[in-house]
């Protein structure tokens, strides 16, 4: 008897929002939404969460954060990121470099992210090639924050310059760092660099000179001395 009374409310719940035309995520607002969709794998989401309302369907081309992994293909980026309206500010990238050793067009997002005032910038190398970073990445004025990572150490090619003015945190994971002139480039080139965050990374002799670094976390990492000044 509960049990029937119970399926009844809920079958006449149901019928109400349907002949109402009520469409819940539809009401969402835009920032809620694009809280919720922007770690998610744009790739897979874009076409799953499609189906589940009408507003989802255009909701990509205003999120202030992406996530686009190795498997993305070229033209759902270049849809995503370069075709965009410029009205809609991109703030986050997270970006998986493929395993494929065909990087040319996550290099040209890279770039064209860079020179639109991109703040957060979460990149994962490939290990299976050789993946480098476009000097564009060490010389943009608007980031604030960078992660590089990979899943086995890699070198660090230092870039000719690096400047970096607004990169406040820097988070870098198996990377090997054990040249001098990569630190001293990082270090001199982010004047309002307060966090550095070293994971896994092989350092050598590494030294940090740095009057804004508030907070150095090494974690796990193969070095010979670490010398703060």
């Amino acid at each position: 008897m509960i049990g029937r009374a119970l399926s009844r409310r809920l079958v006449v719940g149901s019928s109400a929002q349907v002949a109402a035309g009520r469409d819940r995520l539809s009401a969402l607002s835009d920032d809620l939404l694009h809280r919720i969709l922007g770690p998610l794998d744009a790739r897979l989401a874009a076409g799953q969460c499609s189906l589940l309302s009408r507003r989802w369907r255009h909701v990509w081309a205003t999120m202030p954060h992406v996530t686009l992994l190795g498997h993305a293909s070229e033209r759902f980026g270049d849809s995503l990121l370069l075709l965009r309206d410029d009205t809609s500010k991109l703030r986050a990238l997270t970006l998986h470099s493929a395993n494929t050793g065909h990087f040319a067009h996550q290099r040209r997002w890279l770039r064209h992210v860079a020179s639109r005032g991109i703040r957060v910038l979460d990149i994962t190398l490939s290990t299976a090639y050789h993946f480098e970073l476009p000097d564009c990445v060490f010389n943009c004025a608007t980031l604030e924050e960078m992660i590089v990572s990979a899943s086995a150490v890699r070198q660090v090619v230092a870039p000719k310059t690096v400047c970096l003015p607004r990169l406040k945190k820097l988070h870098l994971c198996y990377m090997q760092l054990s040249d001098p002139s990569v630190a001293d480039k990082l270090t001199s080139g982010c004047p309002a660099l307060e966090e550095l965050d070293l994971s896994r990374c092989s350092l050598g002799l590494f030294r940090i000179s740095s009057d804004t670094v508030k907070t150095l976390s090494v974690t796990a990492c193969d070095y010979s001395e670490i010398d703060v000044v």
